[in-house]
C-alpha cells in the first residue's frame, strides 16, 4: 500500500488533535498536496533551507515541523518572497506543523520537557480544553539552588545556551514551558513554583520572577521544544509498524541559531 501526505498527517493527529489549536496559531497540512505518496518524512522544528536540503538528501518528500512555516497571511511566493514555501513547492515537498496542538496535547511538546528533566509528580500548567493543556508543574528528584538547576537543565535539554536569574532559595517545585513562557509567570506562582524553566526570558521577566521569588531559567526556546522530534518519530514509526509499511523517517540536524549568535 502507499502512504500519502493524507496519512501522515491523520498520523499526527492522534497525538496532536486540531481541536488543541489556539486561536492564533496556524497548524495543520500547510503545504503541498495530500494525495501525494509519501517516501520519506523528516522531523524538523523549523521548515529552513537546511532543512529542505537534508529531507532532498535523504529521500524525503514530506516535512513535519513544530513550528508553522505559514504563519502570517502571505500576498505572493516567490524565490525572494516566502521562499521557504517557494522551496517546498519547487522541490515537490509537503509540509505539515504540529505547533499548538503539539504544545497542548497530552504527551506532547511539555511533557516531553517534563521527562527529560526527570520531573516527579507531574501535572498540568494550564488546561486548555478536555484535560490537556500548556507547561507542565513538578518536583525536581532532589533539591537544587539556581546555580545547580541550571546546571542540570543544560545537560538534559544539551542545551549550549542557558541564562538564569537566581531568586536564593532551594527549588524543588518547578514550572516547564516549551518555547516562550513568560506569560506563565503568574501561574507558575499560584502553583508554588520555587523555578520555571522555559526560553525567551526578557529582562523584564526576569525581574517580575525575581519580585516573587521565582528563580528563572532560560533554556533557549530552540532547547525546550526540539526535544519533541523523538516523540514524533517514534509515533509515526509506531503507526507505520502497524500497517507493515516502510519509510524513511529522520530527523533534522539543526541547531539553535539566537544561541550561536550570542556566542559569537
Amino acid at each position: 500500500m502507499d502512504i500519502t501526505a493524507k496519512d501522515i498527517s491523520n498520523f499526527l493527529e492522534e497525538i496532536a488533535p486540531v481541536y488543541l489549536e489556539e486561536e492564533w496559531d496556524n497548524t495543520g497540512f500547510l503545504v503541498g498536496d495530500e494525495n501525494a505518496v509519501i517516501k520519506g518524512v523528516m522531523v524538523a522544528l523549523d521548515i529552513t533551507k537546511d532543512v529542505i536540503q537534508q529531507a532532498k538528501n535523504a529521500g524525503a518528500n514530506m516535512i513535519v515541523s513544530h513550528h508553522p512555516v505559514i504563519f502570517t497571511q502571505i500576498s505572493e511566493v516567490t524565490n525572494t518572497r516566502n521562499s521557504i514555501v517557494y522551496e517546498l513547492i519547487k522541490n515537490d515537498i509537503n509540509a505539515y506543523c504540529a505547533h499548538t496542538t503539539l504544545d497542548n496535547a497530552n504527551g506532547g511538546v511539555n511533557d516531553c520537557l517534563a521527562k527529560a528533566l526527570n520531573l516527579m509528580e507531574v501535572k498540568i500548567l494550564e488546561e486548555f480544553k478536555d484535560g490537556q493543556g500548556t507547561g507542565r508543574f513538578g518536583k525536581l528528584c532532589k533539591q537544587m539552588n539556581a546555580k545547580e538547576l541550571a546546571e542540570y537543565t543544560k545537560i538534559k535539554l544539551n542545551s549550549e545556551y542557558i541564562r538564569y536569574a537566581d531568586a536564593g532559595k532551594q527549588i524543588e517545585n518547578v514550572a516547564v514551558v516549551g518555547g516562550s513562557g513568560a506569560s506563565f509567570i503568574d501561574r507558575a506562582m499560584e502553583l508554588g513554583a520555587d523555578a520555571i524553566i522555559t526560553g525567551d526570558i526578557k529582562h523584564h521577566d526576569a525581574l517580575k520572577c525575581l519580585e516573587m521569588g521565582i528563580t528563572v531559567v532560560d533554556a533557549t526556546h530552540f532547547a525546550t521544544e526540539q526535544i519533541a522530534k523523538d516523540r514524533i518519530i517514534s509515533h509515526l514509526q509506531t503507526c507505520l509498524n502497524k500497517l507493515q509499511y516502510s519509510i524513511v523517517l529522520v530527523k533534522a540536524d539543526e541547531k539553535d541559531i539566537m544561541s550561536i549568535l550570542v556566542r559569537e
